[in-house]
């Protein structure tokens, strides 16, 4: 029987190896008392003495040592060197161990390369076999003792990896800790999972989870279920009724150096302008890219350059489209000046210019005087014997003619004459330009005698200025609230009765070629002039209670209708006689049950001409 051999030393693992797996036959036999420090170096000494590659110290060296402390790492380091020497000294076959500490009656095996002279040079290895499950506590016979059985029980172990173990040396392991390594590892693989954005996890945690772990370095803010506060993070708006912190299964992570983000309100006005502005690269991108080169980045155009600036650049479809922009842009500024001038500036400019006029004009019926006139005005030549009302008048444009006014329509305007019918037609009385025109007498007619028919034109405009206001004598009604018309000449003032109002055309076309002349100035017998009025009375919508003489004047008022094409309405006054009263009487006018109208009327709207074959009468 070999000598027995008992490890003792506290600061080995390689002394638990051995108590777990003695030999089954072997005996326990006392400790050799010694140093706790000295004890495993005395026993080898004493026990093992046909070892003989075991070196003894010489005694200066053995002095030396024992003057220097002798360190638990370097008592281990002999120990294993001794044990390791002893056992390559005397291989011999040895029973293998299984690991429920039961012999098998196996063939002894070729040594084979321990698992300890494999790992010998590596530095700092410790060895633990409790992973087997032995105890062994009793002496343990170094001489009958083969290591070879370790490699072939690992080999067939299933907690043996070849390819691990072919590693050994090329990544020496440092600790033989398996469970707290992989805990490490399944640790690390945890927080090295991916996550969802901002560190929220896949799956939602448990509120005691998130509070401990996630802490402030959640940067959501509309988590469904989670709200936010300054300090932690997370306020989940249920602290009276906290549960009970459950802690997870694995140790709680190191937090140190991870990004921690603040929370931060969303910026939708921010986002909207970063997707607008992705949205613009990659159009502005699609639309510069050339062939071989990147697009070169737009230079952001204004709206007016973009759709009216013509460049050399522009293709045809886009120089084509700007110019039509342009175009119609200058016709709806066009439009809208002339609208605005027409609806606003003129009207307002004519008021002001008969409001002026009408301050101008005096009072009384004195005859000029010419002297004082002319100092006033030094450059103006008057009439002889003009009325002096109208000096400033005049004064202001000397082709003044006299002045209308008629009280119950509100009309009172200067009257002009020009070298022909068109000079006043869109000409005010200061010689601007206005649709507006000017009242103006025929330019064949004389204003200082006045003949036997003297007719004025005036514009009849929608906003009822100038002559507008005279279709309201198409009714009785409008009739009655002026019966009487006031017209004067620069020599003398006039008021004239209405006796007759009508609708004839101004052009031959609304007629079938026929114009019934109402404009002619004198007639050349009294006959004519019977037929004359008798061709009035035929036309006429109603019958005053006027008499009238072939003996007496006329005053012809004309303006525009639009009861058929180039129609026209007509007022016809005679002079109130020397000593005759300008009274009335307006209710007693009586309706013509059939006027005479042009053919363009009754073709307009859709009746028979009653007169079509009557005769045509013509001034002479």
């Amino acid at each position: 029987m070999a000598e027995e051999f008992n490890f003792g030393s506290s600061s080995s693992n390689f002394e638990e190896l051995l108590k777990k797996y003695k030999p089954v036959d072997a005996e326990p036999t006392p400790a050799v008392q010694a140093e706790p420090e000295k004890e495993a170096e005395q026993e080898i000494v004493q026990e093992k003495k046909p070892v003989k590659k075991v070196k003894k110290a010489k005694p200066a060296v053995q002095a030396e040592k024992a003057a220097e402390p002798v360190t638990e790492q370097e008592t281990f380091e002999e120990e294993i060197n001794e044990i390791f020497d002893s056992v390559k000294s005397e291989p011999e076959a040895v029973e293998e161990f299984s690991f429920d500490s039961s012999l098998l009656n196996n063939e002894p095996e070729e040594p084979q390369e321990s698992l300890i002279e494999k790992v010998k040079d590596e530095p700092k290895f410790a060895y633990d076999l409790n992973m087997f499950g032995s105890s062994a506590q009793k002496a343990f016979d170094i001489e009958s003792y083969d290591d070879s059985w370790l490699d072939s029980s690992l080999d067939n172990s299933i907690f043996y990896d070849p390819d691990a173990a072919s590693k050994i040396k090329e990544q020496p392991l440092e600790s033989f800790a398996v469970e707290t390594a992989q805990d490490n590892a399944e640790q690390e693989d945890y927080f090295e999972e991916p996550r969802e954005s901002n560190f929220i996890p896949v799956e939602e945690p448990e509120k005691a989870d998130i509070a401990s772990a996630a802490g402030g370095y959640v940067a959501q803010d509309d988590i469904e279920g989670f709200t936010f506060d300054d300090d932690s993070g997370l306020d989940f708006g249920d602290e009276e009724k906290e549960q009970p912190t459950q802690q997870p299964d694995y140790p709680a992570p190191d937090l140190e150096g991870l990004p921690v983000f603040t929370p931060a309100k969303p910026d939708k006005k921010a986002k909207k302008i970063k997707a607008k502005k992705e949205v613009n690269a990659v159009t502005d991108f699609s639309k510069d890219y050339k062939k071989g080169e990147e697009a070169a980045p737009k230079k952001k155009k204004g709206f007016f350059k973009n759709n009216f600036v013509i460049s050399q650049e522009d293709p045809t479809a886009e120089k084509i489209r700007k110019i039509i922009m342009i175009i119609a842009v200058l016709a709806i500024i066009g439009s809208g000046l002339y609208l605005f001038n027409d609806y606003v500036i003129m009207p307002y400019r004519n008021d002001k210019d008969m409001n002026e006029l009408n301050s101008l004009l005096g009072n009384g019926n004195s005859v000029i005087d010419e002297q004082s006139m002319e100092k006033k005005y030094p450059d103006i030549d008057f009439p002889a014997g003009m009325l002096e009302k109208y000096g400033d008048v005049y004064a202001r444009n000397q082709d003044l003619v006299g002045w209308i006014e008629i009280a119950g329509l509100d009309i009172s305007l200067p009257v002009v004459q020009g070298v022909d019918n068109n000079q006043y037609l869109k000409t005010d009385f200061d010689g601007k330009t206005s649709k507006y025109g000017s009242i103006f007498m025929n330019s064949t007619n004389r204003f200082d005698t006045l003949d036997y028919n003297t007719t004025l034109f005036g514009h009849h405009m929608k906003d009822q200025k100038m002559f507008g206001k005279l279709k309201q004598y198409k009714t009785v009604a409008g009739y009655k609230k002026a019966p009487v018309i006031e017209f004067g000449t620069l020599y003398a003032d006039y008021k004239w009765k209405v006796f007759a109002v009508f609708i004839t055309n101004g052009t031959s076309a609304g007629d079938d070629g026929y114009l019934f002349n109402y404009m002619f100035t004198d007639l050349s017998t009294n006959q004519k002039v019977e037929e004359f009025l008798g061709e009035i009375k035929l036309r006429s919508i109603y019958y005053p209670q006027v008499d009238i003489a072939v003996s007496d004047k006329i005053l012809t008022l004309s303006t525009c209708t639009y009861e058929l094409d180039e129609g026209r309405l007509v007022i016809m006054a005679r002079m109130v006689r020397p000593g005759e009263s300008e009274y009335v009487d307006v209710n007693a006018v009586r309706y013509n049950a059939n006027p005479r109208y042009p053919q363009g009327y009754y073709e307009k709207n859709g009746k028979t001409n009653p007169y079509a074959d009557y005769a045509k009468w013509y001034p002479s």
